[in-house]
């Protein structure tokens, strides 16, 4: 029962939504994904670029803070607005 997968809980907490589209629109990518992909960039000490559209990094401020302290580069799409 994905509803018992505790990444999925970190992914969406009290919202937490039994269709798999959510992951599609990139919720579970930016609160959980990326810090397992920081975890591994850090432990065979890898450099990255990220490339984040605009509205993500604005959307998910923590996740895009995250890449930088850790020593990350950022490709910024920008928004139009």
């Amino acid at each position: 029962d994905k509803t018992e997968c505790p990444l999925i809980k970190a992914a969406y907490g009290d919202k937490l939504e039994t269709s798999l589209t959510v992951r599609s629109r990139g919720v579970y990518g930016a609160k959980v994904g990326i810090y397992r992909v920081l975890e591994l960039l850090q432990r065979y000490d890898l450099p990255a670029t990220f490339f984040v559209p605009g509205y993500t990094a604005e959307t998910y401020r923590d996740a895009t803070r995250a890449i930088v302290r850790a020593g990350h580069d950022i490709a910024l799409g920008l928004t139009q607005g």
